[in-house]
């Protein structure tokens, strides 16, 4: 049986890890009639992963996928703080839907 990762974990050797969830978004925007409101977790999700892509390969790294990452660390800080005022759960675990 092939090795899988979890939803958390970058493959390391892909160019484009996040690209997934970036597809994802494309996907439940047109579901949703363009309602971006509908589709803030899998927009939080592409941000967690471009983190970590960014943690992982450095700042001078590029996926089509990501932000630059001034763009996601902004994004990151906002989400830490919103999380701190809600449940103070973990920022960079994907959340269960």
């Amino acid at each position: 049986m092939p090795f899988q990762r979890s939803k958390d974990e970058l493959d390391p050797d892909h160019p484009n890890p996040c690209y997934p969830r970036a597809c994802a978004i494309q996907s439940c925007l047109q579901k949703s009639g363009f309602d971006q409101s509908r589709c803030e977790s899998l927009i939080d999700d592409l941000y967690r992963c471009c983190a970590k892509f960014y943690q992982q390969r450095g700042n001078d790294a590029e996926a089509d996928s990501c932000p630059i990452p001034t763009v996601v660390q902004r994004r990151i800080h906002n989400m830490q703080h919103d999380a701190k005022r809600r449940d103070g759960g973990s920022l960079l675990e994907t959340k269960k839907r």
